[in-house]
């Protein structure tokens, strides 16, 4: 991935202000600031700088994770992340700076998901160029990915009249840079990709909206197991029928065994 773009948290504007896209919610967590992006992009190309994720791929493959119904542990999730073993990759680093990155990593992930869950002011880390310009191709890829870790729990979007499109301006992002086989790459011309960008995280938002009800249940603490009868006393009636007391009949084979 290309690492030299200037990294943005405005949705790629560069006016600094965030792109905002809407849905219900409560008080968000707190965004990762600018020094702190630098810092966990710095510490990813430390790690791996030819394997590790660009910071923008990782704000897209982070947006899927939150959006797919199906939940993906860190333990399963870090080595894509960090592009080897999470043990063997973090002991590249210092002590410390392994403790950073891990601490970012964590933080971004839980300020995607709030900010998808409050949907009142999502802004997607996306890489421009010196002219305040962002092409989204990393960001859509990133999002590709996410979807990998659980394919088949994507299955029932594809398969919904009313949302199965909403991901179509990604692909085509993504379908720009890495075209199928025997299939020329077909460019966006650039009076159509600010639109394309407001029309992909637009259709993320509804994804999110799509998969909600059945993330919530997949989320959903179990239900604790409960006896299905009292406890029977041992000078209550035995259940047997035999009219004894249950420690001198049954309660008493039980103790012998």
């Amino acid at each position: 991935m290309d690492r030299g773009s200037k990294l943005s948290p405005d949705g790629g504007n560069g006016t600094g202000a965030p792109r905002r896209y809407d849905t219900p919610m409560d008080k968000p967590t707190p965004s990762l600031d600018s020094d702190e992006l630098d810092r966990l992009d710095s510490l990813l190309v430390a790690i791996n700088p030819d394997e590790s994720m660009a910071l923008e791929e990782l704000d897209g493959f982070f947006a899927a994770l939150a959006c797919c119904p199906d939940p993906v542990p860190a333990d399963e999730y870090l080595p894509l992340v960090l592009g080897s073993p999470a043990e063997a990759a973090l002991a590249r680093l210092s002590k410390a700076d392994a403790e950073t990155l891990t601490r970012l990593i964590s933080k971004h992930w839980k300020s995607v998901a709030s900010q998808l869950y409050d949907g009142e002011g999502y802004a997607p880390v996306l890489s421009v160029d010196e002219q305040g310009h962002s092409s989204g191709n990393v960001w859509a890829i990133g999002f590709v990915r996410g979807m990998a870790m659980r394919p088949d729990a994507w299955e029932a979007l594809d398969e919904d009249q009313e949302y199965g499109d909403a991901l179509d301006p990604l692909m085509r992002l993504v379908d720009e840079v890495e075209p199928g086989e025997d299939e020329p790459a077909e460019e966006i011309p650039d009076e159509e990709r600010a639109q394309l960008l407001d029309d992909m995280f637009v259709g993320v938002m509804d994804v999110y909206r799509f998969f909600q009800p059945q993330r919530e249940r997949n989320l959903a603490p179990s239900a604790p197991i409960r006896r299905a009868a009292t406890k029977v006393g041992r000078n209550d009636p035995c259940s047997c029928g035999s009219g004894r007391k249950y420690k001198n009949c049954c309660g008493r084979a039980a103790n012998d065994q």
